[in-house]
């Protein structure tokens, strides 16, 4: 992510791991909001909504169910490019 970005608000029906490998930022999941930092692991539970937000430029390693539904709040599920 470059720094400055945001993640639109989102939730999957699987869990979501990342890993950060560079840079910093926030984690918004639900209400709560932690910052995170390169080294540190964000595990994001099922259903929760959750946004992420770069201060600094941004590398991480995602893993999550290939084939995961991702939604917004809303329940619309988002057109992923890798999904083509």
């Amino acid at each position: 992510m470059d720094a400055g970005a945001a993640t639109p608000p989102h939730q999957h029906d699987h869990e979501e791991v990342i890993v950060v490998m560079t840079g910093n930022g926030r984690a918004r999941i639900g209400t709560d909001e932690r910052t995170f930092q390169a080294g540190d692991t964000l595990i994001l539970p099922a259903g929760a909504v959750h946004q992420l937000f770069a201060d600094t430029a941004v590398e991480s390693i995602t893993v999550m169910t290939l084939g995961s539904v991702i939604t917004t709040p809303t329940g619309e599920v988002m057109d992923l490019p890798w999904r083509k």
